[in-house]
């Protein structure tokens, strides 16, 4: 279906769940720092929290980070690990070469699915862009 529209495999990418580890500060809202505005208006409208690198939507019992776009990923998912309630679930999405898939596997993240990135011609992805959403990267 993708090629057919134009796009081309890209890299794979790592559905990745494990918990959060608390005892941090909380996250306050901030205007997001990098492009895709409009993607983080449409997380922002479906009741995610945005700051300034990362957008996280956050239920009762779980958290999905949409989005996490710094040079310093790991540390952006540490803060953010740290500022959700001890041992709540928490998923991601990752393409295989950031350095943030190793980080979260070496932390107790397991991988539950993988697929594989598809774009158009001409898209440069940011290197800085640590989590996606899979299906609105």
């Amino acid at each position: 279906a993708y090629a057919r529209v134009g796009m081309t495999p890209r890299w794979p990418i790592h559905y990745l769940e494990g918990v959060a580890v608390g005892g941090g500060p909380p996250r306050r809202p901030a205007p997001w720092a990098h492009d895709r505005r409009e993607l983080v208006q449409y997380f922002a409208d479906e009741g995610a929290m945005v700051t300034a690198d990362a957008v996280v939507h956050v239920t009762n019992e779980r958290a999905e980070v949409l989005r996490l776009h710094h040079h310093d990923a790991v540390t952006v998912m540490t803060d953010v690990l740290a500022a959700l309630p001890t041992g709540m679930s928490v998923t991601t999405c990752v393409h295989a070469a950031h350095p943030l898939t190793d980080h979260l596997l070496s932390v107790g993240f397991r991988e539950f699915e993988h697929d594989v990135f598809c774009a158009s011609p001409g898209l440069e992805f940011p290197g800085m862009v640590g989590c996606v959403h899979a299906g609105l990267a």
